[in-house]
């Protein structure tokens, strides 16, 4: 099916039948109760309004009779069917929000549960290309898809019984829419645990504001809907005032009256039926599109979290406090790189880098150098297992992330949150007071900052995609001696000639698949480690 075109096919039923296991995952689940509530007081409502529709019918008759008695008794019984079509109806819209708003904590909390999985974020962004807008689909189409659901389901079901019920009853009386752009840089920080955390607090900021809406709003709805009916009773109370004067004693027999007045409500209201599941199909359209959007995003999830195992790594438990404690039984190796060959993907026709072998020691700091676009950048992927080499081996001794191999891209990935937070990332802090505004950070203080987030962590191993390209000569020195003396052994990519002497051999890209490994401590290539 085209993507671009959303229909009603069986395309669409199974991704809807989908979507409803996730929002009624069990009989006795919140959103099951909460829905068959929503049904109860739609069927009440329905009875309430066919009596308040008879309300004219009776007032013929007593107002014909000129029963004074009976118009007191009738206008009591009148305003308690009114105040109560107004209670149920303000009660329908608030059970309608609810039944909305939990549908829409419990869809997007699923997907931000497959989006931070490992690096689905990083993968579906930027190496899938099929699914646009991931954060659209979580945020607006995700939330359409709740409010259209919530919208027009119930009223789809009772809309049926209706309309025949009123048909009947005509008949006998002749008669219801914060990673896209640093996916790369989150994605080498391994912190989509952290991010989800995040995401999911700023959801449920959002739908406990929600809540608080959906609560005012019922008073709202209350007053409108009582006002609406009220209006129709107060007709009649003006009516009775020149009828018990004396002025209309000629009126027209009082049961004729009756049954014209009845008649002509059923009339009306199954025309009104008949309106509203028309007027339902627009909603349902809506569903169609936003339903086909969220669902295809999560099969593309599943997708990714299928197939190429070998792209995802370990996962990492941090814990905040526990950032220097090593595991003395670690590798003394990184990785050991063996005859590999990569291209970028989905573009197997160049070839980056070919046969390339090599591998990172403790104590035994590595350079990588060479022109723009030879590979380097696309080296650091493969050994993040965020691309897929097209052939060779990549034997990874030690786990990603702050206890075994970290990550500092060119360009930092600030999340939300304190300064504490930044410095403790992506170990997950919750509690903290204050927010880091990062538009007032220049690039050469992120840089700093994410050498802070290094000797935080304290891992063994580092790679550093120019992660000091943005700031001085001095400030380069001091952060790679203090590196230096934490111990930690650094797999480094730049251009400056400055780096050479915080490394201990450089490995150079010629851009055309070859490779030069070269002793810096003697200056002297090793014919053995090139291939040119």
């Amino acid at each position: 099916m085209n993507e671009k075109g959303f229909y009603f096919d069986i395309v669409f039923f199974k991704r809807f039948l989908r979507v409803l296991k996730i929002l009624f995952p069990k009989w006795c689940s919140v959103t099951v109760l909460l829905f068959f509530l929503l049904l109860c007081v739609l069927l009440l409502r329905q009875v309430v309004v066919y009596n308040v529709g008879l309300i004219p019918s009776k007032y013929y008759g007593v107002l014909g009779e000129k029963d004074f008695k009976g118009f007191v008794s009738h206008t009591v019984y009148s305003l308690v069917l009114t105040i109560s079509v107004a209670f149920l109806y303000a009660t329908e819209g608030y059970i309608a929000s609810v039944f909305y708003v939990t549908n829409r904590k419990i869809l997007t909390r699923h997907l931000h549960k497959k989006y931070f999985q490992d690096i689905l974020y990083y993968q579906l962004n930027v190496l899938d290309g099929i699914v646009d807008n991931p954060d659209q689909r979580i945020t607006q189409d995700c939330d359409g898809l709740c409010k259209s659901f919530s919208d027009i389901i119930a009223k789809l079901l009772i809309s049926p019984f209706v309309i025949c019920y009123y048909m009947y009853d005509t008949w006998a009386r002749f008669k219801h829419m914060q990673i896209r752009s640093n996916a790369e840089s989150a994605a080498f920080y391994r912190c989509g645990h952290v991010e989800e955390d995040k995401a999911n607090s700023k959801l449920d900021s959002l739908i406990s504001t929600q809540n608080r809406l959906v609560l005012k709003e019922y008073g709202l709805n209350f007053s409108v809907k009582l006002a609406d009916y009220m209006g129709s009773i107060l007709n009649y109370i003006i009516l009775a005032v020149p009828i018990f004067g004396g002025a209309y004693n000629n009126l027209t027999p009082s049961e004729l009256s009756s049954v014209i007045s009845k008649n002509a409500f059923v009339t009306v209201y199954l025309i009104y039926s008949f309106t509203s599941v028309i007027d339902l199909a627009i909603n349902v359209t809506d569903l169609a599109g936003v339903t086909h959007r969220v669902a295809h995003m999560m099969e593309q999830l599943n997708k990714w979290s299928c197939h190429d195992k070998d792209l995802q790594d370990t996962a990492i438990d941090v814990y905040p406090g526990s950032a220097f404690m090593r595991d003395s039984n670690i590798s003394d190796t990184a990785f050991i790189v063996t005859d590999l060959t990569y291209s970028p993907p989905n573009s197997h026709d160049k070839i980056l880098v070919k046969d390339l072998s090599f591998d990172l020691k403790a104590k035994r700091n590595i350079l990588i150098t060479g022109d723009s676009g030879c590979g380097k950048t696309s080296l650091l992927r493969i050994l993040g297992c965020l691309w897929k080499a097209r052939s060779g081996t990549v034997e990874r001794k030690i786990i990603h992330g702050p206890k075994g191999v970290l990550y500092l891209p060119q360009k930092p990935f600030l999340t939300d949150g304190s300064l504490r937070q930044q410095i403790m990332y992506p170990y997950n802090e919750c509690n903290y007071i204050g927010k880091l505004k990062y538009d007032m950070l220049s690039p050469g203080e992120t840089q700093r900052l994410s050498f802070v987030r290094l000797f935080y962590s304290h891992p063994p191993f580092a790679v550093l995609d120019e992660a000091t390209s943005q700031v001085s000569l001095d400030m380069e020195r001091i952060l790679y001696e203090q590196c230096h003396k934490l111990g930690i052994t650094l797999c480094s990519v730049g251009h400056r000639d400055s780096l050479r002497a915080f490394h201990q051999c450089e490995l150079h890209l010629d851009g055309c698949g070859g490779w030069c490994i070269t002793d810096l401590r003697t200056e002297e290539g090793s014919g053995e480690n090139c291939h040119l």
